[in-house]
């Protein structure tokens, strides 16, 4: 059918918005299906694991129904793309996260068609620049998804796109999919690759002994198993007090998690004046320092790449004549991390106190330098495989959306084959 046969409407004469989710026959101690945020996903799918009593969803969370259509509606998840028509709950109806938006389409508009028409760039990209609030706490307002304008088709046609695309969208997800299960694989890979390497070395003959360690429980012969503060040294880096300006802004590099990214730093999205450098009596890292992450992010490392200040969260050590910082590189993110403490959440907690006594398999220097030179060729070889099926997905993602964009505009002809 033509798109000259479609016409122009708006979101809120062809569906309602954040309607109550009929409970009609159900007893308040029934079970219904629940839903937090992490059961919605990117890829148009809902993941119902939980159940709860109507009673006690009923009046605090958002509800939907069968034949809805859900999209978060707050900041990063709206921008993930999480959202998706909703279909199949036991009961035919749920409860969840009040940082949804729910579509109910009215007679003239086909369910699947109008998820694909949120999904679509056009009106993802009016809600992003619509979104209110600040920080990490954006909202897409209700009045962006009630006044959008669009090309409406016959419902017949609207089928017929959505058809297509469920076809379509499927094949690309299995290839993503795919691919991110190649990432993951890769990942894996890469891990038990390193934590053999620096907890056995690379000869599985030699001889070993056994240890008191869970996590390594033998080690070859000539290893030793020490605390960090026999054979290594490292200083930690301070903050200036915020909202002084003028301790910032200079010449002097300053290293924050976030700049532990790459192999190397080189530069600092931040830097410190004279005085914000000499005010916290720092001493700063110097070129070939290894930079290791202890608060928040734990277990990040980078080496330095030029003279530079760090935060209170980044460990810097040191050269030392017992410890190859190439070989650290790869031991410390796993073995620091096994003498860290837990908070109540199972998160790794680490302070210096607790990096002086972690104890660390420790090979002779001439065997940490092979070790590391193994490890460093081949997390070469998995980074370019995985630089290569994350651009593979990166790809198929666009080709989604591209493919979305096409059709619920009307740009290519989706045909009546089904």
């Amino acid at each position: 059918m033509s798109a000259t046969a479609w016409t122009t409407a708006r979101l809120r004469h062809h569906a309602e918005l954040n309607p109550r989710a009929s409970t009609v026959g159900m007893a308040l101690d029934q079970e219904v299906d629940f839903m937090p945020m992490e059961s919605l996903a990117e890829n148009g799918t809902i993941d119902i694991r939980e159940r709860r009593p109507l009673a006690d969803v009923v009046s605090s969370y958002s509800g939907f129904n069968n034949g809805d259509v859900i999209y978060a509606k707050v900041t990063p998840c709206f921008e993930n793309g999480k959202a998706a028509p909703v279909q199949g709950l036991s009961t035919g109806v749920a409860f969840g996260t009040t940082e949804v938006t729910v579509l109910r389409p009215r007679k003239t508009l086909h369910q699947r068609f109008l998820y694909y028409l949120i999904s679509e760039d056009r009106f993802r990209g009016g809600a992003i620049a619509a979104m209110t609030g600040a920080g990490g706490l954006r909202r897409v307002p209700d009045s962006y998804a009630r006044d959008f304008s669009f090309s409406m088709p016959p419902l017949v046609e609207q089928q017929r796109i959505a058809e297509f695309l469920d076809r379509e969208t499927a094949q690309i997800d299995e290839l993503i999919a795919k691919h991110e299960q190649l990432i993951s694989t890769l990942a894996e890979r890469q891990q038990s690759a390193t934590v053999r390497a620096v907890t056995t070395g690379l000869d599985p003959g030699r001889e070993r002994r056994s240890t008191n360690l869970a996590w390594a429980p033998e080690v070859p012969v000539d290893w030793t198993i020490e605390p960090v503060r026999n054979f290594a040294s490292f200083r930690t880096g301070w903050t200036p007090p915020s909202g002084q300006e003028h301790f910032y802004g200079g010449a002097h590099s300053w290293a924050n998690i976030s700049d532990l990214a790459e192999p190397v730093v080189y530069e600092t999205a931040k830097t410190l004046s004279d005085e914000g450098a000499a005010l916290g009596m720092m001493e700063p890292a110097e070129v070939g320092d290894l930079l290791f992450s202890f608060k928040l992010s734990v277990g990040r490392v980078s080496r330095a790449g030029a003279r530079m200040y760090t935060n209170e969260a980044i460990a810097a050590f040191r050269p030392g004549p017992r410890i190859d910082l190439d070989f650290a590189y790869y031991a410390f993110p796993i073995a620091l991390l096994e003498n860290a403490s837990r908070n109540i959440y199972g998160a790794p907690l680490l302070n210096a106190q607790l990096i002086r006594g972690a104890r660390v398999p420790l090979p002779p220097l001439h065997e940490q330098a092979r070790i590391a030179a193994h490890l460093h060729e081949l997390t070469g070889a998995i980074g370019a495989a995985t630089s290569t099926a994350e651009e593979l997905v990166r790809t198929l993602r666009e080709r989604r959306q591209a493919l979305i964009s096409a059709a619920v505009t009307g740009q290519i002809d989706v045909g009546g084959a089904s």
